[in-house]
């Protein structure tokens, strides 16, 4: 996220684009600002810790098979400059 609210679209359930959503978190942005770093920080862990997400461990069956892909040539892996490239870094 870059702090640029024009690249954010909030939108209710049906994908209308909800003013009053944008305007909470536009409240919201603008409260935590002025909190104390610490507080920013485990307010940042606690949003974190409660995004449903894909899981951020590999289980020892993935890391066996990226490892067959990348030594048959099926997939090709990326330097850190590309990786770091395709981060938008």
């Amino acid at each position: 996220m870059n702090g640029s609210d024009s690249n954010w679209r909030w939108r209710d359930s049906t994908g209308t684009a909800t003013n009053a959503a944008m305007s909470q978190v536009a409240d919201l942005r603008k409260a935590v600002t002025q909190l104390p770093v610490h507080e920013r920080a485990a307010l940042a862990e606690f949003l974190l810790d409660n995004l449903e997400t894909a899981p951020l461990w590999v289980d020892d069956d993935e890391v066996e098979r990226r490892s067959q892909e990348l030594e048959s040539g099926a997939v090709k892996g990326l330097t850190r400059d590309e990786f770091t490239r395709l981060c938008g870094h």
